[in-house]
């Protein structure tokens, strides 16, 4: 019976930051991104969290394009745009970034 009428009660607005992990900020690391066969976007990290970061770039991309990501010449990370109002873009990194990645890029703020 509570079925019946569980379709009727109020929806609760979502937070405004409902992350799985807060993000730290970084000193500006370099990166690149990448959507498919176009050439690579300089940007630098603002920044990140195991799970995403923020980019600042000079172009904007659509939310939901596939991108692949590098930071300081490391390995490529792929992830999905988020969000991006032309400044700045949002990521969701496909898997958790490696930990010694999330430590080189963070480590100089502790």
């Amino acid at each position: 019976m509570s079925f019946m009428y569980s379709k009727f009660r109020p929806v609760v607005p979502a937070k405004l930051d409902e992350r799985g992990e807060p993000r730290r900020l970084v000193l500006l690391q370099r990166a690149t991104v990448r959507q498919s066969n176009l050439p690579p976007v300089e940007a630098r990290l603002v920044d990140l969290s195991s799970y995403g970061c923020r980019l600042l770039v000079s172009c904007k991309f659509k939310a939901g394009l596939k991108l692949l990501l590098r930071f300081n010449d490391a390995e490529p990370v792929t992830g999905t745009a988020v969000w991006s109002d032309g400044t700045h873009i949002g990521c969701r990194f496909d898997q958790a970034i490696d930990r010694e990645l999330f430590r080189s890029l963070t480590l100089s703020l502790d």
